[in-house]
């Protein structure tokens, strides 16, 4: 849906489609996101594939750029198809170490 989002808020979406990738970031709403975001009311259902790491149901990477990101009300459906496991997950497939947990606000996720 969105390859790269810098302070977005996506309200009310969804991705039925496969997200398909040869490299890094891929989500199934977003490939990466930094600044303060928002993903409210969204859900992806659609297949993500892709190359070596950052593979997610929802965002691909959440990289030491983001000052806030809150998800609220999402859910992931999306089956993971990918060539390594290491950064590969149902919601977010890598979040930086450097990023503080305080700058992530799950809600009815």
């Amino acid at each position: 849906m969105i390859g790269y989002a810098v302070s977005t808020k996506l309200e009310n979406s969804f991705s039925r489609v496969a997200a398909q990738n040869h490299g890094n970031y891929v989500g199934g709403l977003i490939g990466r996101v930094d600044g303060t975001s928002t993903l409210e009311n969204v859900y992806s259902t659609g297949i993500v594939a892709g190359g070596p790491a950052s593979h997610g149901g929802l965002i691909g990477i959440i990289r030491t750029e983001i000052t806030l990101l809150t998800l609220r009300n999402c859910y992931n459906c999306s089956p993971m198809v990918t060539s390594d496991i290491s950064g590969c997950g149902a919601y977010v497939g890598f979040l930086q170490a450097a990023v503080p947990i305080s700058r992530l606000k799950l809600d009815n996720c």
